[in-house]
């Protein structure tokens, strides 16, 4: 029975990133936060909630190529590594979505 249970654990480890003083899923990053391009490679993370406004503070959006819809979250801290494997489109030239 206990054997069962190890991948489940596995799963649930993965999806929340936590911290002695915040806690969220990855699924609320992807449906309370966004991306704004703010120059050729490089843009911000912003959310609804205060909870995860150290997404947005320690997060960023890198572009490699000017002209690519498609980017990569980098973020600062152990803690948040789990959301830089959550990619990125953009949907306008300014706006995208994140999905992880």
């Amino acid at each position: 029975m206990k054997k069962h249970l190890l991948p489940l654990t596995l799963i649930l480890t993965c999806l929340f990133v936590s911290s002695s003083s915040y806690a969220f899923t990855l699924r609320d990053v992807e449906r309370k936060c966004e991306v704004w391009r703010w120059s050729e490679n490089w843009g911000e993370v912003d959310c609804r909630g205060s909870d995860l406004r150290i997404v947005e503070r320690k997060c960023e959006v890198w572009f490699p190529n000017s002209d690519d819809e498609y980017g990569y979250i980098e973020c600062s801290g152990s803690d948040l590594r789990a959301i830089e494997s959550c990619s990125v489109s953009m949907w306008s030239e300014s706006y995208g979505d994140i999905d992880c």
